[in-house]
Order: C-alpha cells, then structure tokens, then sequence
C-alpha cells in the first residue's frame, strides 16, 4: 500500500465582521458540532487544520485555515497571515448588502499580498437558513456573476442548519490538489 502523499494548502478566510467565518470553519473541522448562539468576535487570527481525503487518489490535503478578524483593528496583521496562502475563501453574509460589496475590498487587499500569484479561491454567501424571511438577501445570481467574473466558485451555506458547510473546503482541497498534479505533469514532461 502506498504511503499517502500529504499536500498542504494554506488558505485566507476573508470577510467582515460577523459574517459567520468563524462558526463556518469550527463546524468543519468538527470542533463542535453545534452552532455558536452567541457571537464572539475573533481576536487577531483563529487557526485550524484539516484533512481532505482526495477522492480517488492516495493523497490528503491538510488546509491550513487562517480565519482572520474582519475588524479594522487586525488589518495590520492580514500580510502576516495571508502572505504565501494559496487559496482564499471570501465570505459573506447573504442578508447583509454591505458584506457582499466588500468582498471586493477584501480580494483586493487579498491580491496585494499574494501578488504576482493570480488569486485562486472561493466566493461563500453565509447564513442561507435566512433566505426565505430576508427580501433583503442578495440574489443568488448576483454573487455567482461576481465569482465568475474572478474566476472563483460560488456557495451558499448555513452553519446554523449545518447545510453544504465541507462543499467550499473541499473545493479548494481538491482545486489544490489539481494544480499539484498539474505542476509535477510539467515539470516532469520539460525533464524528458
């Protein structure tokens, strides 16, 4: 049997206060299986990692999840922390117009510090559960025109109901993985 091949992926989580960054990544890496009912800004940085199985293949991918405050006060620390991730995740949070619209601000800030890497990532509309009593929720297609439009994948979850909470995770694993394989095919082919 083959030994596992263990890629590591460092990932920014971005996003405003309170969008839910935070209750995302805990259910995900099974540190409760319960939804915080009570908000408790993260100070500075929450760090996580967890294993993502590759389908088929022998290889895990361990995500590296740096969860940063979204408060002003931790902007300062962000070039820290993001500086040589190779994915980001951007949140927002689906009831709150303001959210969405910074996801520019936050990819913008994102790109500055991996530059000249082209960033790759994910766009996730936090606290869908809210989506039938909100008329204020952004559309759906809204958010997938903007992901397009930077070539990210788009998802809608919902900690509180611990709906499609793995599905964005285990995106950039396996986008992480693709672009490994990817690599080792060119570097093995300019070898011949």
């Amino acid at each position: 049997e083959n030994e596992p091949v263990i890629l590591r992926c460092k990932v920014a989580i971005a996003g405003n206060p309170a969008v839910g960054k935070t209750a995302l990544t805990s259910l995900f890496c099974n540190k409760s299986s319960k939804f915080p009912r009570n908000y408790v800004m993260t100070q500075g940085l929450d760090f996580n990692v967890k294993e993502v199985k590759i389908p088929d293949s022998n290889t895990i991918v361990e995500l590296y999840l740096f969860d940063t405050g979204g408060h002003e006060a931790y902007e300062s620390l962000l070039e820290l922390y993001w500086k040589h991730s190779s994915m980001v995740m951007l949140t927002f949070d689906m009831s709150d117009e303001e959210s969405f619209n910074s996801c520019t601000k936050w990819l913008k800030k994102y790109t500055e510090i991996v530059s000249p890497l082209t960033p790759k990532g994910v766009l996730v509309g936090t606290k869908s559960d809210l989506k039938d009593e909100n008329a204020a929720m952004i559309k759906t297609a809204k958010a997938i025109d903007w992901a397009n439009e930077h070539k990210f994948r788009y998802f809608e979850t919902s900690a509180k109901e611990s709906e499609e909470v793995e599905a964005p995770f285990h995106f950039l694993a396996n986008l992480f993985y693709t672009q490994y394989e990817e690599e080792v095919r060119h570097l093995t082919a300019g070898s011949e």
